[in-house]
């Protein structure tokens, strides 16, 4: 495995004439020492690389190798990394223009870019490097997927994009304190470590980006604000009640249900803020989370379709949110309702949970009795497993 990294590394250090296709690869390479999602697997420890690195015979890879984990690497080995690269400078071996220039840059803006609702938010930070020139990198951190970084992009700066960005509908764009920057993509960068859908990632991009962004994101100052984030249990049960009390024309615990259901789906699915919806945030509300996660008749699709688009006013209002977009809101709900029922209908839609609880009381089992529950479970824990949801 060492020696295919070698391999690697010194085809980078005989092909590679742009510094930045040398960072993308130095920073690809720490998939090879970096923990995988929750389970923390380590393909190869750095200090292995390291030392196949100084006992190689070709300097060129070795300086590359080097030069891609004091930038990238584990933190305990970048030190390491960083005397044997110096070593391999002051040799006077032949190695790549820009063998000693990877990592080194200097944050000088960044920029929010998100939609008139704030649901869809990306932070875009530029770099300036040693030569002068300025790199950009986005890190989307929208509210609609759970707010873990994803979709790295490295190389357009702020200029290049601003303009493109500003023609697209309900765009905005507001300059960004690099501290706060910083406290936004750490915090979704932790979420995306902590699960596995951080690495839901098809063409492996983000992947390959992982370590530069961590590196990137680490010169930035602290002391930042994040963004909105998830509420607090004292919070939510006081934003519930608020909503009872101002939804008059609904039945008390028709009212607090769907405020559950609300709160349940902005922490579970989407940033913890129950206040924030968009078109796409509706919808998924409605066709999506309702089916999978509610055990669903006619009676509560009819209390959801009367009570939700009052959450949707309510928080609007919370909000300061224009009218134009609230209208937009409750145009995507009137539109979901009928897929909601249909959804909700359909066992492929629901998750194994509600199919359950739903099959539980298509047998006439009452849910509250502890006794008769168990003795369903039971029988169910015995079929065939192709027979259980």
């Amino acid at each position: 495995m060492e020696q295919e990294l070698l391999d690697d590394a010194a085809d980078v250090a005989a092909e590679c004439v742009e510094l930045d296709e040398a960072e993308v690869w130095a920073s690809s390479a720490q998939i090879l020492f970096r923990p995988v999602g929750p389970s923390g697997v380590v393909v190869m420890p750095a200090s292995r690389a390291l030392a196949a690195a100084r006992a190689c015979p070709d300097r060129g890879a070795a300086a590359v190798v080097a030069a891609s984990i004091s930038a990238y690497g584990p933190s305990l080995e970048r030190r390491r990394a960083a005397r044997l690269l110096e070593e391999l400078i002051g040799s006077g071996e032949p190695l790549p223009g820009w063998i000693g220039e990877i990592g080194d840059v200097t944050p000088r803006r960044a920029a929010l870019l998100t939609d008139d609702w704030g649901d869809e938010r990306s932070v875009w930070i530029d770099f300036e490097r040693s030569d002068g020139e300025v790199r950009g990198l986005g890190v989307s951190v929208n509210g609609s997927q759970g707010a873990y970084a994803c979709h790295f992009v490295y190389g357009p700066p702020i200029e290049a994009i601003e303009g493109p960005f500003a023609k697209q509908p309900h765009a905005v764009m507001r300059p960004l304190g690099l501290a706060d920057a910083r406290a936004i993509v750490e915090a979704a960068l932790q979420r995306r470590d902590r699960t596995d859908i951080g690495y839901d990632d098809e063409d492996g991009w983000d992947h390959e980006l992982r370590a530069l962004v961590g590196h990137r994101v680490a010169l930035l100052p602290d002391g930042g604000t994040r963004a909105p984030g998830a509420l607090t249990d004292e919070e939510i049960d006081s934003l519930c009640e608020e909503f009872v009390d101002v939804a008059e024309d609904t039945m008390p615990d028709e009212a607090e249900s769907v405020a559950g259901a609300v709160c349940g789906f902005a922490q579970a699915w989407r940033d913890g803020d129950p206040l924030c919806w968009s078109p796409n945030r509706v919808e998924h509300f409605l066709r999506v989370w309702i089916p999978a996660k509610s055990v669903c008749d006619d009676e509560w699709h009819d209390v959801v379709e009367w009570v939700f688009p009052r959450w949707l006013r309510f928080a609007a209002q919370r909000r300061g949110l224009a009218t134009e977009l609230l209208e937009m809101n409750l145009e995507a709900a009137r539109e979901s309702f009928a897929d909601m029922r249909l959804n909700a209908a359909d066992p492929a839609m629901r998750s194994p949970a509600a199919n359950i609880a739903t099959e539980m009381l298509d047998d006439g089992i009452d849910i509250t009795d502890e006794a008769m529950v168990q003795e369903w479970i039971d029988r169910y824990s015995t079929r065939p497993r192709h027979e259980r949801w």
